[in-house]
């Protein structure tokens, strides 16, 4: 018994980091990497974002921190359990010096529609049907009606 016991434990406490791919809302396919357990942070995440994307890779979302908590009946005794999820959502290929770049975009006051064509610009550049984020702003921005 005492055996179930320190197997739950170490489970609690070195969860495996995983990753699998996942659609992203631009149409392009991003990973999902979990790093649950007590001894894990967000720079497990991070790593293995890396090793999925071989170089760059742009943070789409994170949450970190995450209590999950759950019953697991032995014999007559129920024992509970807790842990800590973690979860990291990257796009590959999108340098930080990109991602620098595309804040500045956003903040520049003529581009007040920014937020609401920015999955259409992201579909027109990848596309190759915009050369340019100022390219694919007023193409997005025309094709929405928007002015």
């Amino acid at each position: 018994m005492n055996t179930i016991y320190a197997v739950l434990a170490c489970l609690l406490l070195a969860g495996c980091v995983t990753s699998r791919p996942v659609s992203l809302p631009n149409g392009v396919q991003g990973f999902a990497i979990s790093c649950p357990g007590a001894d894990r942070d967000i720079a497990d995440c991070m790593n293995r974002a890396g090793k999925e994307c071989n170089g760059p890779y742009s943070v789409v979302t994170q949450d970190g921190g995450t209590f999950t908590a759950g019953a697991i009946p032995v014999g007559q005794n129920v024992f509970f359990v807790a842990g800590v999820q973690r979860t990291l959502i990257v796009q590959c290929g999108v340098s930080a010096s990109h991602e620098a770049e595309v804040r500045a975009f956003a903040a520049d006051p003529s581009h007040p529609h920014f937020f609401a064509v920015r999955e259409h610009m992201a579909v027109l550049i990848e596309s190759g049907q915009a050369k340019n984020l100022e390219d694919a702003y007023w193409i997005a921005v025309s094709r929405a009606g928007l002015k």
